[in-house]
């Protein structure tokens, strides 16, 4: 099943608290490892991953595995890394934002068609969106 999340209002020139991170780039987390880093496209950027679907044997609901998913059965999440340049140190993650799948139906999930989110790309302070990111709704693309 393919997801996308979409990063919205991501500002055009540099984050405030972030003045000196240059070279801001975003991509999905694959296991340990960054991958499909792509430099920040204002005001949207999008990113999509591969996962699979199963149903939970005890809750009957779906439940989401592969390289890009993370968390526990009860609670199964994307990451997407903020990646940039400081002075002294290159390609350095910064920020880590965590995507709920929570909000994906049991009709959704088993539909088995794209699905896409959007998530603010910037927190209360315009600063890189990090922690567990507040999911619009899952929609069929």
């Amino acid at each position: 099943m393919r997801l996308t999340v979409v990063l919205t209002d991501i500002p055009k020139d540099c984050f405030t608290g972030f003045e000196g991170m240059t070279n801001v780039r975003l991509g999905k987390q694959s296991g340990k490892e960054p991958v499909d880093v792509k430099p920040v496209k204002s005001p949207n950027h999008t990113i999509q991953y591969d996962v699979e679907v199963r149903r939970n044997k005890k809750t009957d609901e779906p439940d989401f595995f592969g390289h890009e998913v993370f968390g526990t059965a009860d609670r199964r999440f994307l990451y997407v890394q903020w990646i940039g340049d400081l002075p002294k140190e290159q390609g350095k993650m910064f920020r880590r934002l965590k995507v709920d799948l929570g909000g994906i139906s049991t009709k959704q999930a088993s539909a088995d068609k794209p699905l896409t989110v959007d998530v603010k790309g910037v927190d209360k302070k315009g600063a890189p969106a990090c922690a567990t990111a507040v999911v619009g709704e899952w929609r069929t693309v």
